[in-house]
């Protein structure tokens, strides 16, 4: 039986799905780049080893549960975030920075 719970932060710096325009100085990720940055994010997570992790600058969930399908460690986990709401005024989809945690 475990004794310990193991907690980690990451900040997976604009993490967002390909063609996705986060700010104007930033490109959006390429469908290649974004595969990449995908891979190389679940290889972090499985290193990291801990049963909750808090998620900084998520930009997508969906990309996050990429990057969770991509883990071994991960792939079954809880994933707790949640989508901006839109703009109150425009009723627009707004792409801003969110947290998540997820937790095996």
């Amino acid at each position: 039986m475990q004794q310990e719970i193991r907690f980690a932060t990451f900040n997976v710096c604009n993490l967002s799905q390909p063609g996705a325009k986060l700010y104007d100085n930033l490109e959006p990720l390429t469908p290649d780049q974004y595969q990449a940055k995908v891979l190389w994010t679940a290889q972090q997570l499985d290193q990291l080893d801990a049963d909750v992790i808090g998620l900084q600058e998520i930009f997508s969930l969906a990309a996050l549960r990429d990057v969770l399908a991509h883990s071994a460690r991960y792939r079954d986990a809880t994933l707790a975030g949640f989508e901006a709401a839109p703009d109150p005024l425009t009723g627009a989809a707004r792409v801003v920075p969110q947290v998540a945690l997820v937790s095996r």
